[in-house]
């Protein structure tokens, strides 16, 4: 993976290039860098629902949609920390966001996009071509089951030819809890407390590493090429948003489409 530019000196957007090595597959997770909206969406915010000018908006996907190919469409979702994952079909009508945390595809051309500003943005496809999945992981939806419920989706590819990466996100040193939330993933499994340490700055508070369980999720399913690009959202707010940080602030986004 690697950060890519694009544009002129004024006005250049950065993205982390993802998936390089898979012929047919195009993806990549923006940054905050290089859009048009103003502070505190500053620069390249992608979401519609946080208060930013809607044409601010519209001009950064702008941006963004010309990083993929010229037939492809972006299929945007309203997310809400569900387990709901969407099938974007032939006739998947491109009108008003799916109302979901995931969403997959085995067409070309369906550039599938997930949203994020601390939870987990991860990109899945098969190395053999076929299914791609984007999916929102918050700590809701990582227990509701949204990982397992995606790959439901890649019935008929091996598990072992496929291959996910974990964009942004907030990392263990960020990420504080109470005890009831990790009580809850304790309760779903045990071997989840390695995810979890004391928060020794805070008295009764843990650290959690939400990647670190979406990784044990993705090994359980099978998933054998799991990959990370490492960058944290709370800890780095030159190159990204972060909710739990700054509160009102843009969105990220991870995005992948097939090619071929």
């Amino acid at each position: 993976m690697s950060f890519s530019e694009d544009g002129n000196e004024e006005d250049r957007l950065r993205v982390i290039e993802v998936f390089q090595d898979i012929p047919g597959i195009r993806a990549f997770f923006t940054t905050r860098v290089g859009g048009v909206s103003e502070a505190p969406w500053n620069s390249l915010n992608l979401g519609d629902h946080v208060g930013d000018i809607p044409e601010h908006v519209q001009e950064n996907r702008r941006k963004v949609r010309r990083l993929l190919p010229a037939n492809a469409r972006i299929f945007w979702m309203h997310q809400t920390h569900s387990a709901v994952v969407a099938e974007i079909a032939e006739d998947t009508q491109f009108l008003a966001p799916q109302e979901a945390d995931a969403e997959y595809s085995r067409l070309s051309g369906k550039a599938l996009a997930v949203m994020t500003a601390d939870c987990i943005p991860v990109l899945v496809a098969d190395v053999s071509g076929g299914f791609i999945a984007a999916v929102h992981c918050g700590w809701r939806g990582i227990l509701g089951g949204i990982i397992e419920n995606t790959l439901k989706g890649a019935a008929g590819s091996a598990a072992g030819h496929l291959a996910a990466v974990i964009g942004p996100c907030i990392r263990r040193d960020a990420f504080q809890v109470g005890p009831e939330v990790r009580d809850l993933f304790l309760n779903r499994d045990v071997a989840f407390s390695a995810y979890f340490t004391r928060d020794s700055s805070c008295e009764g508070k843990f650290l959690g590493d939400l990647p670190g369980i979406a990784s044990n999720i993705l090994r359980k399913c099978g998933v054998a090429d799991i990959r990370d690009t490492g960058c944290c959202t709370y800890s780095d707010p030159q190159r990204f948003f972060s909710y739990r940080r700054d509160g009102c602030t843009g969105r990220l986004a991870g995005i992948i489409v097939r090619t071929r």
